[in-house]
């Protein structure tokens, strides 16, 4: 029987910006407990977690070469915290067309292509998750009253998506795909 594996594309901020949010993760871990945002480095999700035969990663890996070869480098900025509630805290993305455009551009091709089923039809929302799943709605509002009006600034460039896989229990940055180079 063909093992299946989960997976998802993101972007992946690097450092010192992935350390500072890593760090955001931490403290909501020490302070109250939340640690399913731990189990993945900090991430703009592109394609939400599927499931897929591990023989063939290749086709997807493959898939998102083809596409970043055509993708030019674009900044990001990250200000302050957002939250849905009452399960979710994150790091707010100011509104980007590039991030909206590469998004729209992978989901629009990687669904048909693969025959998997499209989540659900709704706006892109991006951000980068500090706190989710194991958060309870008592929890969620005492964080929150604690983190919504606190700042946090942070910029980078995006010159790459990363295909993640999910393995013991925790995401990995599986196969990093640079876009192409400014010439």
């Amino acid at each position: 029987m063909e093992r299946k594996c989960l997976y998802f594309a993101a972007v992946i901020p690097p450092d010192p910006l992935k350390s500072r949010v890593q760090a955001l993760k931490q403290e909501f871990y020490e302070k109250y407990h939340f640690s399913h945002a731990l189990k993945s480095p900090p991430h703009i999700t592109l394609l939400p977690p599927f499931i897929w035969p591990e023989t063939k990663e290749y086709e997807i890996s493959r898939f998102l070469m083809d596409l970043s070869a055509r993708q030019s480098p674009f900044d990001i900025s990250l200000n302050g915290f957002g939250a849905f509630k009452p399960r979710v805290i994150y790091l707010k993305i100011i509104e980007n067309e590039w991030l909206a455009e590469l998004y729209h551009t992978f989901a629009g091709a990687f669904y048909p292509k693969f025959g998997l089923p499209a989540p659900p039809d709704r706006p892109y929302h991006p951000h980068m998750t500090l706190a989710f799943r194991d958060v309870t709605p008592g929890m969620f509002y005492t964080a929150w009253d604690e983190w919504k009006n606190k700042g946090f600034e942070g910029s980078f460039t995006v010159n790459s998506i990363c295909l993640l896989k999910h393995i013991r229990k925790r995401w990995e940055e599986h196969f990093i795909i640079p876009f192409r180079k400014e010439s």
